[in-house]
């Protein structure tokens, strides 16, 4: 159990350091690009974005889920090494198929004369084709190396892939490349990170391991991933599609902007951690005390960790924005706020999102995604007709997100048996304390900068001196799982002037 703990704990503080360094460097080529392209230039990335997520969401059925769910590594549960050699290269035959499509249809796709592939989106959809051939090999390796929690050296090459993207994007932006700079970026980064992956996983293939059942089994479940998957790709991208029909490219781009923004902090650092998650719920799926624990911790870290920043960007939305990105992005700070309530539901929601994925429930998520579809698409399409605002539109799309991540947590909770009681009687300080926090969201109201200031320090003061006195056990746990008590003995030290 010690040494379980241990890996997982190492795992977590792997992808916790790749993510906060990953988001440094794109936090700084996102202020390096925002200067130097146009609104413009995101709008188009958005329906790129749009065109490439359809082959990797819809016709990709991500067979490495089969991987992460029936594959154990549990001591006295271990799956069979034959078995696991089946499974791994079985997948990685399915895996050089489906690519080969992938690519093949993406780059046939690009030459269409439709609107949507106007140029410069035909040529970059083009560009990107290639990144299905970079995955082949990598693809394999990189979820052999997540099962066994092994993030390190993985962690490594992303933040090193990040570093060479992110440069070579700021080089072709300031060489007038425009929006292809985010494409050559994405390139770059793709392949130096399945060069790295193919240099540390190991995998060779070997086709005398190659099982018709396995074939059969992954095959089978692929088909409910896929049936799923074309769900998530319309619940994802719909608030997009009804974007370009309705809105100014310039919209489009602020909307953009404001979505990406707002999630920055989430992406480098909260949504990493979710293989970790996906892994450790899989690897416990009869042992509903052992998820009810770890759930309560993930959400402790979500509160006392990450709502702060959240909140932080909230109120100083418009400082923040103008100083770092410029002010002609002023006009997307609305649609920024925004987005940062709807993150708000995503702290709230996250634990719980990768439980049927875990459990290999992929029809409850098909389910799932094609009732969002329905959901988004009626509630967007109808505010589309009524009114023209962009904000309106936004606010009807946050809402469905809450609908719809309040439905996925209720599936959850009802497949894994766990109980919300007990996950909660474990929060019941810091859901109390937390809502201290709220003061900040009328700070906007203020209109004095020093004041403002003052406020939300005493604020954030007053909420970490009560974290500190009455819940002690989440301060020390959240120490003993990500820095091994190094900082118990100045902690202690701390509680006893208190």
């Amino acid at each position: 159990m010690a040494v379980e703990k241990k890996t997982v704990k190492n795992a977590a503080i792997s992808v916790a350091v790749g993510g906060l360094l990953s988001r440094a460097i794109g936090f700084v080529g996102s202020i390096a690009l925002a200067r130097i392209l146009v609104p413009e230039d995101y709008g188009y990335w958005v329906i790129v974005t749009m065109i490439t997520s359809f082959f990797t969401l819809v016709v990709d059925a991500g067979f490495e889920y089969y991987y992460i769910v029936k594959v154990n590594i549990n001591q006295g549960e271990e799956t069979p090494h034959e078995e696991i050699l089946r499974i791994e290269n079985s997948i990685f035959f399915l895996r050089v198929i489906v690519n080969l499509l992938l690519f093949s249809l993406q780059f046939g796709l690009s030459y269409l004369p439709i609107d949507m592939l106007s140029s410069p989106i035909d040529k970059i959809v083009r560009l990107l084709s290639f990144v299905h051939i970079i995955n082949v090999m990598g693809r394999i390796n990189e979820v052999r190396l997540k099962k066994k929690f092994n993030f390190n050296k993985i962690t490594k090459f992303n933040v090193f892939s990040t570093i060479l993207s992110t440069i070579v994007q700021i080089i072709c932006a300031l060489f007038g490349f425009g929006v292809m700079s985010f494409a050559w970026g994405s390139i770059v980064k793709t392949l130096i990170n399945n060069l790295g992956l193919v240099s540390i996983g190991h995998f060779r293939p070997q086709k005398q391991y190659i099982s018709q059942p396995v074939l059969r089994e992954i095959t089978s479940f692929a088909f409910h991933s896929w049936i799923g998957n074309i769900g998530l790709y319309l619940n994802n991208q719909i608030d997009k599609f009804l974007l370009k029909q309705n809105f100014s490219m310039k919209d489009v781009g602020y909307y953009s902007f404001g979505n990406g923004t707002a999630y920055m902090f989430m992406t480098y650092v909260v949504y990493p951690q979710g293989t970790v998650i996906m892994n450790f719920i899989s690897n416990h799926q009869n042992h509903p005390l052992k998820l009810e624990e770890f759930v309560a911790f993930v959400n402790k870290f979500l509160f006392i960790v990450v709502l702060p920043v959240q909140v932080l960007l909230f109120v100083f939305a418009d400082q923040f924005v103008n100083i770092i990105y410029g002010a002609k992005w002023l006009d997307a700070v609305p649609l920024f706020r925004l987005f940062i309530l709807k993150s708000f539901i995503e702290i709230l929601f996250y634990p719980y999102s990768s439980f049927l994925t875990a459990f290999g429930k992929v029809d409850y998520m098909a389910r799932l995604h094609w009732f969002s579809v329905v959901l988004f698409g009626i509630s967007l399409y109808i505010t589309t007709q009524l009114s023209s605002s962009i904000i309106l539109y936004a606010s009807i799309f946050v809402i469905c997100c809450f609908v719809f991540s309040s439905l996925k947590t209720l599936f959850a909770v009802r497949i894994s048996q766990i109980s919300v009681r007990r996950i909660i009687s474990r929060l019941s300080i810091t859901l109390l304390i937390t809502p201290i926090l709220a003061i900040l969201l009328f700070i906007p109201l203020i209109n004095n900068v020093i004041i403002e200031v003052s406020v939300s320090c005493l604020t954030l003061v007053l909420f970490y001196c009560l974290i500190a006195i009455y819940d002690r056990e989440t301060v020390v746990e959240i120490d003993k799982r990500l820095f091994g008590s190094k900082i118990k003995k100045c902690y202690s030290q701390l509680i006893i002037r208190f």
